[in-house]
């Protein structure tokens, strides 16, 4: 929310950086899901995945990009069924169906997550090709371009998509929940992280960057050690959990909403402008949960 929130300030130097700092959130919630789908004790056969999962984000697809692409065509006064059909605006809705495409893949998952040296193997492999080659590459193709093009020739010769993407997180999710972590392992964590924010976020700030993984671990790792166990404290963490997915859905609306008012809420900063989209879309999430039709939308 404070990166989309930062985009629709369009300072690029302060979106990059904020990349950097928040770019954790996706992967953190993509663990916490790998977490809850992977529990074996849970069940989660593929009927109930493509009925109950799976048809929500697919719902919520279908009806929010034409939504947020009539807004965007009525705004902007460019709206023609060429643009409705062909230019669909995707913005944040992209997750909707990067999640369905790890759903699909759970039952595979969940048995491969049995054995616990094939999670490490899985683990290994997703280290090595979706985290470490890349990165490497990137950096050669800053100074040695053309290295860095024979290189990703050949590495695109083993054709290996496997553990790419955001199932390695996914499944780091399962393994980090599962595993005994060592107050020793647990602050060597935490140590990386640091390191990674201080010393390399503003240079390698995608998902799929080292120092976004380590961060995003220590993350994980800090809330799962350390989470509030007061009842109260769960109650509202709960009550806000519920209305997550709405709030996922309304908040783009919010942030295109204030990047017309650029020259106010730029005094209050961009971390209060994203507490104020976050708010707003919560209260609006709340109120349509009570409406009868509506709350099938925003489920």
């Amino acid at each position: 929310m404070v990166l989309h929130t930062a985009d629709s300030f369009g300072v690029e130097s302060v979106n990059n950086l904020l990349k950097w700092r928040f770019g954790w959130g996706i992967p953190v919630f993509v663990m916490i899901s790998g977490a809850l789908f992977l529990e074996h004790s849970a069940n989660y056969d593929i009927k109930r995945i493509y009925s109950r999962n799976i048809k929500k984000m697919l719902i919520a697809f279908l009806i929010w990009v034409p939504f947020y692409d009539v807004v965007c065509c009525a705004v902007y006064n460019n709206f023609s069924v060429r643009n409705f059909l062909v230019n669909a605006r995707l913005q944040h809705l992209w997750f909707l169906l990067m999640i369905s495409g790890l759903y699909m893949i759970v039952p595979f998952l969940r048995e491969i997550t049995k054995s616990k040296p094939l999670t490490k193997y899985f683990l290994i492999l997703s280290l090595i090709f979706a985290f470490i080659i890349p990165q490497v590459l990137s950096v050669i193709a800053k100074d040695q371009s053309e290295i860095s093009r024979v290189l990703n020739n050949f590495i695109k010769c083993f054709y290996f998509y496997f553990t790419l993407g955001y199932v390695g997180y996914f499944v780091l999710g399962h393994m980090l929940d599962k595993s005994g972590i060592s107050v020793k392992f647990e602050i060597i964590i935490y140590i990386l992280g640091v390191i990674s924010v201080i010393f390399f976020g503003s240079r390698y700030g995608d998902y799929f960057s080292l120092n976004t993984l380590a961060v995003s671990t220590a993350i994980f790792v800090f809330f799962k050690k350390h989470s509030p166990n007061g009842t109260r404290a769960n109650k509202i963490l709960k009550f806000i959990s519920s209305h997550c997915f709405g709030i996922y859905l309304l908040h783009s609306l919010f942030c295109g909403i204030s990047g017309h008012f650029n020259g106010i809420l730029e005094y209050f900063g961009i971390p209060n402008t994203a507490f104020m989209v976050f708010i707003a879309s919560f209260v609006l999430a709340f109120m349509c949960k009570k409406i009868p039709v509506i709350k099938n939308i925003i489920p």
